[in-house]
């Protein structure tokens, strides 16, 4: 009976062994069907429009920082935006706008010398 198992064991491993060289189109589990013509993956795809803007209006968040301690909450502490001229490149104005942060009131000096930000200048834009 021992010898049944094994032998059955190694009939099927052959037969596996065999089926595993076939690709699944050649065992017919794979076969081409017709796409219909209302599938939305034949509709034509409407031609991209170039859309052309004049200006550009371009923001950076500043937040609240520290050299080693990633894990504290970050706050806001600027909303700039500057306004591009597309055509020449050049930025025509620029907008900052300062916020003091809550949870932690004092920059540290990493965050003041990655930013940029003084905690005068903050001081000055909230009064």
């Amino acid at each position: 009976m021992a010898f049944l198992e094994n032998e059955n064991f190694f009939v099927l491993s052959f037969i596996e062994l065999a089926l595993n060289s076939f690709t699944s189109r050649e065992l017919g589990l794979l076969r081409k069907r017709p796409v219909s013509v209302s599938s939305p993956r034949c509709l034509k795809k409407k031609p991209k429009t170039d859309q052309t803007f004049s200006y550009l209006i371009i923001i950076d968040f500043e937040s609240t920082c520290w050299e080693n301690d990633k894990l504290i909450p970050q706050e806001i502490i600027e909303f700039p935006a500057v306004l591009l001229n597309t055509c020449t490149g050049q930025i025509e104005d620029e907008f900052h706008y300062y916020l003091q942060p809550s949870e932690h009131p004092i920059l540290s000096d990493f965050c003041q010398q990655l930013t940029g930000i003084s905690q005068v200048l903050q001081f000055v834009h909230n009064l």
